[in-house]
């Protein structure tokens, strides 16, 4: 997010540069085209904000709906789209030009998410693969017959990144971009691309040709690099490029000295630690859902002996009440025969002694039937001000019936030793 921002800020000192110069000659607001700028990320930030407050599943539900809407808007541009440099690419509302290629970016990708997060599966098969470029191909069609080969193309290569990342095989992307390769030089050779995009190369690379169907690319090129030239190692200074402000690019003749300058740059094209990173996934995954079956069965285990641990405090309870009720009455006849001289104050003191020992133990298995019971709605995922009862009791057959033959007890059943032997397999 921050380098967006950076990237936000440092475009629009650039645009107030290129277009001050040309706005104060004209007599108007230097300052117009910065304005509408910062109207547009206005907006964008407005669209963001909205996108992150829908729901993801929502946009899930409605990706078929949008993908949609974007077919019939391409369609639909091919038609009454407003025609600028050859292409028909954008609705012209106004002031605003609507690309629907820049939505299908959007809600293609989207639509080929859901479609792919469909099937539950570590890798995409081949028949999936198959589907996910006809889900491509048709904008991808719509958009090169406009022609807009620009966006066509980074819609081809968000999709294969998105395929790549989902678990297509390698051979299978390779395969693919050997073709689109390939079909790119077929629509060259063909003529399906127009001869003023291939313009653009041949004026690049042949900037001393005297063809008038080039002089303004040749010229675009050669300020381009006078703009470089002139500039040095630091440039000229914000605001003082010779060439957006109109004025004469200093010369000078003659050999002042002599410099030499060298360059060396690398760049990594392979390396070994994505396919191994890319064949650890699936062992991961598969650790991660092993982990997940481990700690629900601990929840469960643990949920069995809170409940074994209530059915017996509440069984106890019962047998305190019991012994309460007894010693009541023990109590109470010992009093009666200390009264009339046949036992002693000492016999009644030890029944009264027994009977607040009994008291407290109730009270105590009181306050851990409490607990039990808190403990339990957590586990359960219970609000811990609902109420919860136990209504069955737990009798020794209960204990006994599902106690496993030692001869019959396989390991290999045991989430915690799955878990254990993946982990293995994934160091």
């Amino acid at each position: 997010m921050s380098a967006v921002a950076a990237l936000t800020v440092i475009g629009s000192f650039i645009i107030y540069s290129a277009t001050r110069p040309r706005l104060l000659n004209r007599g108007v607001d230097p300052f117009q085209f910065v304005q509408r700028q910062i109207v547009f990320v206005i907006i964008a930030i407005l669209a963001m904000a909205v996108v992150m407050w829908m729901d993801y599943v929502q946009l899930r539900g409605s990706a078929e709906l949008f993908y949609a809407i974007t077919i019939l808007l391409l369609v639909l541009v091919l038609v009454t789209g407003a025609v600028k440099g050859g292409a028909r690419l954008s609705f012209d509302i106004g002031p605003i030009a609507v690309q629907p290629s820049e939505l299908a970016k959007v809600s293609t990708l989207l639509f080929l998410c859901g479609f792919l997060a469909d099937d539950d599966v570590d890798s995409v098969p081949y028949e999936r693969f198959i589907q996910s470029l006809f889900i491509v191909g048709v904008p991808f069609f719509l958009v090169a017959i406009e022609p807009d080969l620009g966006s066509a193309s980074v819609l081809v290569a968000m999709v294969m990144g998105l395929l790549l990342i989902a678990g297509a095989q390698i051979k299978y992307i390779a395969l693919i971009t050997s073709l689109a390769i390939f079909s790119v030089f077929a629509g060259v050779v063909s003529g399906f691309v127009r001869s003023y995009q291939l313009r653009r190369i041949t004026g690049f690379l042949n900037q001393n040709s005297d063809s008038a169907s080039l002089q303004n690319l040749i010229t675009q090129v050669k300020f381009a690099k006078r703009a470089v030239a002139t500039g040095g190692f630091f440039g000229k200074g914000y605001l003082q490029g010779p060439l957006t402000n109109g004025t004469f690019i200093p010369v000078q003749f003659g050999t002042k000295f002599n410099a030499n300058y060298g360059a060396n740059f690398s760049q990594l094209l392979f390396d070994g630690q994505v396919f191994i990173a890319l064949q650890a996934r699936s062992t991961s995954l598969e650790m991660q859902r092993k982990n997940a079956a481990l700690t629900e069965e601990n929840i469960k285990a643990n949920i069995y002996k809170i409940y074994y641990q209530l059915s017996a405090s509440k069984t106890q309870l019962n047998i305190l009440d019991a012994n309460i009720e007894r010693l009541n009455k023990l109590a109470h006849d010992a009093e009666i025969m200390y009264k009339n001289g046949f036992a002693e104050k000492l016999d009644v003191d030890k029944v009264n002694v027994q009977l607040n020992n009994l008291q407290t133990e109730k009270l105590k298995a009181n306050n851990a039937v409490a607990i039990g019971y808190m403990g339990l709605k957590m586990l359960m995922g219970m609000p811990v001000k609902d109420s919860l009862v136990l209504t069955e009791t737990i009798n020794e057959k209960d204990l006994t019936g599902d106690v496993l033959i030692e001869n019959q007890f396989q390991y290999a059943l045991r989430k915690d030793f799955q878990y254990l032997t993946t982990l293995k397999k994934a160091k």
